[in-house]
C-alpha cells in the first residue's frame, strides 16, 4: 500500500458498523491471508482496465497507471455483496485483479483502517 502506508506502520481498524465506501482502506481475510488494500469499487459498480487506467462506472478511478488487468480485462459488474480492492503500488500489488485474491465478499472484510 505504499506510498499511503509504510512498512511497520501502526494501524487502527474499525471492526463494527462497517459502512464501506470507495477509497476506504480495509483489512480482509481471504484464503487464510490478511490483506490490507484500498476499495476501488463497491457493490453494483462496473469496473474495467482500459489504456492502463482503472475505470469505475466509466470514470477513471484515480491516476495510477497499471499494465496488468487480470480479471478486469473485460468489464465486470460487482454483485450486491462484492468489493474490488487494489494496492496503491499497482505494478507490484497482488489484489483483486489476481485469482489468488479476486473479488472480496463483505463477509471477508474484517475492518476499515481509520
Amino acid at each position: 500500500m505504499e506510498p499511503t502506508l509504510k512498512n511497520n506502520s501502526i494501524l487502527i481498524a474499525k471492526k463494527f458498523d462497517l459502512n464501506i465506501k470507495r477509497n476506504d482502506i480495509i483489512v480482509a481475510k481471504k484464503n487464510r491471508l490478511l490483506i490490507i488494500k484500498k476499495v476501488i469499487a463497491i457493490p453494483n459498480d462496473r469496473i474495467k482496465l482500459e489504456n492502463g487506467y482503472v475505470y469505475v462506472n466509466d470514470i477513471v478511478s484515480d491516476n495510477l497507471y497499471t499494465e496488468y488487468a487480470g480479471i478486469i480485462e473485460n468489464e465486470i459488474t460487482l454483485k450486491s455483496d462484492e468489493f474490488f480492492i487494489m494496492g496503491d503500488n499497482r505494478q507490484n500489488s497482488i489484489d483483486s485483479r489476481y485469482q489468488e485474491i479476486g473479488i472480496i465478499k463483505k463477509s471477508e472484510i474484517k475492518g476499515i483502517i481509520l
